[in-house]
């Protein structure tokens, strides 16, 4: 596969290095996902690897201060907050509509054929919601539009090429989950778009406005969750 960015730096390997980083939740997040059918170890394995190891591994070897770069973004803080807010609200509302939207075409019977890897408790589904919703955006924002991008030059086709990586891990959870292959990869190219998006709002309003909104999506995720166990724990 053609490298997500051109690096500025003569480095030949880095751009190897980088896929590798981008690709890397597509070895974790089945390894782990399929023999345990755990989403709290999936996602505790994902984020202590993928998005915190092997990222800081790679900015020890080429010095990336990452404090400098998360720096860069702490103007109109507040204003960050305001339009994130409204996004992330916008992103939690859409979330749940789509899904409701899916359960009225469907039916609510499609949940016994999806296998949902969490357990149907509420001290469990709390944990991994604050997980989901407040950790998961953090890591994933640092590292997908930080961490990846010091050093490339920002071109729409490299841009891309980034937002399809990070979709492809997604197609391995959402497959797993519902069943469908053909479906799993419509929403996979839902979830690329949407990382295109993530991407957009972090250059033209802010990391932290990125962060909030991308938190938003992921309560929109947790909502349908919680609403999921309330059909299995009848």
């Amino acid at each position: 596969m053609e490298s997500s960015f051109k690096f500025i730096d003569e480095d030949p390997l880095r751009p190897l290095y980088i896929q590798l980083l981008q690709l890397s939740p597509i070895g974790v997040v089945p390894l782990v996902m399929w023999p345990t059918n755990d989403a709290m170890s999936t996602l505790l394995s994902f984020h202590v690897f993928c998005m915190v190891a092997f990222p800081l591994i790679y900015c020890y070897y080429y010095r990336i201060d990452i404090k400098a770069l998360v720096s860069i973004h702490n103007t109109n803080v507040k204003k960050q907050i305001q339009i994130g807010t409204i996004l992330g609200t916008l992103g939690l509302l859409g979330m749940f509509l789509a899904f409701q939207l899916y359960i009225h075409l469907f039916g609510k019977h499609i949940l016994i054929k999806a296998k949902i890897p969490v357990q149907f408790n509420w001290y469990y589904l709390s944990i991994f919601s604050f997980n989901l919703s407040i950790i998961n955006p953090i890591l994933e924002e640092l590292f997908w539009r930080i961490v990846l991008e010091h050093g490339a030059e920002k071109t729409e086709p490299a841009r891309w090429i980034g937002a399809l990586n990070y979709g492809l891990y997604h197609f391995f959870v959402l497959d797993y989950v519902i069943k469908d292959a053909l479906l799993a990869l419509i929403l996979m190219f839902c979830v690329v778009i949407l990382g295109r998006i993530m991407t957009y709002i972090k250059d033209n309003y802010g990391l932290y406005c990125a962060i909030i909104a991308h938190a938003g999506v992921d309560a929109g995720l947790c909502a349908i969750l919680f609403e999921t166990s309330l059909y299995f724990m009848k």
